[in-house]
């Protein structure tokens, strides 16, 4: 709204932005953080494409909506995985890892005799709409929290979090130029601190 009566202002057709004066909401970052064991225990319930992603997301930390957008002519280099990510188009190229590397090519077969060019895709080879990976997602959750595998959700965004606690150079992983971001938004774990004596 802002932007628009700015625009409004250029143009000659306002002379002031009330928007100005208005606060913005003060958001507060997630606070869920996935443990391992709840990680295991969904991994172990989920199809194999989910697996796939999963472990995706946990290697790699990608947005949701750009692990689905990953595809074999734009993103796999001989170098490693390749991306311009969707919200800010920052430029990550993740090294090939061994894991990396099985994980994508544990992707790659999933697809048997389909052609399709998206390393993450449904059963007829397209790829996963948000809305249907979401469906997907929710229905394992669910799921998995009768079954009594876990005892609280999680959304699938939180397993960027969680890779960013395992990793040494969050920051860089997940394409931010300020830590500060990082450790408000994504540093989600329990820091480990040695009690006085």
């Amino acid at each position: 709204m802002s932007a628009i009566l700015s625009k409004s202002i250029e143009w000659g057709a306002l002379s002031a932005n009330p928007c100005r004066q208005v606060k913005r909401n003060k958001e507060t970052p997630r606070r869920r953080y996935v443990e391992q064991w709840e990680y295991d225990a969904v991994y172990a319930m989920a199809p194999a494409v989910l697996q796939c992603a999963m472990e995706l997301a946990r290697q790699t930390a990608l947005r949701v909506s750009d692990m689905l957008s990953l595809n074999e002519r734009e993103n796999m280099r001989e170098e490693g995985v390749y991306i311009e990510t969707g919200k800010t188009g920052k430029r990550l190229l993740f090294r090939w890892t061994q894991e990396l590397r099985a994980v994508v090519d544990r992707a790659r077969g999933l697809r048997g005799k389909v052609r399709s060019t998206y390393i993450v895709s449904n059963q007829s080879g397209q790829r996963y709409t948000l809305s249907g990976f979401e469906t997907l997602w929710q229905r394992l959750i669910k799921k998995a929290v009768e079954d009594e595998k876990i005892t609280e959700r999680f959304r699938f965004n939180d397993l960027r979090a969680m890779a960013a606690d395992l990793s040494a150079n969050a920051t860089e992983l997940l394409g931010h130029d300020d830590p500060r971001t990082t450790n408000r938004v994504y540093r989600r774990a329990p820091r480990k601190v040695t009690p006085n004596r």
